[in-house]
């Protein structure tokens, strides 16, 4: 029962930093790739990718070394 409320803790824990990043980071990307007409797969798997190219470029990894 215990495991239980743990998962449930860590979805809601991590929808508390997931939301603002949307907002922040990914309506503003979207708008962009659309107004240039690029809004396509590669370029959204891209887009979303670059942060964690230029956190990796300036040696900053441990925070986001669990995703890799």
């Amino acid at each position: 029962m215990a495991e239980k409320k743990t998962d449930a803790l860590m979805v809601g824990g991590s929808l508390f930093y997931v939301y603002p990043a949307l907002l922040v980071y990914g309506v503003p990307i979207s708008i962009l790739l659309k107004k240039f007409n690029v809004f396509n797969l590669p370029m959204v798997l891209l887009a979303s990718e670059t942060p964690f190219i230029v956190i990796i470029s300036m040696g900053w990894v441990e925070p986001v070394g669990p995703f890799f």
